[in-house]
């Protein structure tokens, strides 16, 4: 069965990776299956450890009869078989993690980006995400950029423009929280937070792009309400307005999920 779900793994990553696009819904499996993977690789660690514990007992034994040779038999098909899927196991782990590390120069820039600029957005080293706050990003209700976000933004073209960069592009997602728009001037440019969301992330693409970030490097998507951090109250929940900015390798962006 473990080798089995590793082989169904292993193709899904070869066609995705063939297409030069990767789905959430792709990465979202890959980060389920890396902890079940995980969990597999300790289970059947132990359960070898305790069969080889039991085989080198039953070795010491002086009264070696047919009964304890036909029981070591067994227990030698049986570790083979447990390291065979251990092995498995291991192979499947390794190909269900993503390498999200990226260069330290690049690193570094982004870094000093968050420090300097704490009030608009923060980044997270581990998963190359730079995420803008909504609130302080966009006039409320709309999709129009603030100045002091637009100045954070340009940094972040200028650091696109490193050689380190060179071999990354950008997705930009937004988020909105569970408050449906009811404002009649704001609902006839967002119907819905589905459109706010995408509209946001365009009028960040369109920030980079007019600061010098090539079109061609960037994926924008919108998630609306469906993807909150937190549990939205009545009046919704600041930390789930947001915008995702991720940097991945060329040919590896991750796109939205079809719905959005």
């Amino acid at each position: 069965m473990i080798k089995q779900g590793f082989n169904r793994l292993a193709l899904t990553a070869l066609i995705l990776l063939g297409t030069g696009c990767v789905s959430q819904t792709y990465v979202d499996d890959l980060e389920k299956s890396n902890n079940d993977y995980k969990a597999q690789v300790i289970t059947l660690g132990n359960r070898l450890e305790a069969k080889n514990a039991l085989l080198e007992d039953i070795q010491t034994r002086e009264d070696f009869s047919d009964q304890l040779k036909a029981t070591i038999e067994k227990q030698n098909e049986s570790i083979a078989s447990l390291t065979s899927d251990l092995s498995a196991a291991k192979n499947a782990l390794l190909s269900a993690q993503i390498n999200t590390e990226l260069p330290a120069e690049l690193d570094q820039a982004l870094s000093r980006l968050a420090d300097e600029n704490s009030d608009v957005l923060t980044y997270d080293s581990a998963t190359g995400l730079i995420k803008f706050k909504s609130d302080f990003t966009f006039t409320p209700g709309s999709d129009s950029v603030r100045s002091t976000a637009k100045a954070s933004l340009a940094k972040l073209a200028s650091i696109m423009k490193l050689p380190s960069a060179a071999g990354y592009d950008i997705q930009i997602i937004g988020h909105t929280d569970n408050v449906k728009i009811s404002k009649p001037a704001t609902r006839r440019d967002h119907p819905t937070n589905w459109h706010l969301s995408v509209h946001r992330s365009n009028s960040v693409r369109k920030v980079l792009a007019s600061a010098g970030v090539a079109n061609t490097r960037i994926v924008i998507a919108g998630a609306g309400e469906y993807r909150p951090l937190v549990e939205n109250s009545r009046k919704g929940a600041q930390a789930n307005r947001r915008v995702e900015i991720y940097l991945r390798p060329s040919g590896r962006v991750i796109t939205a999920p079809a719905e959005a």
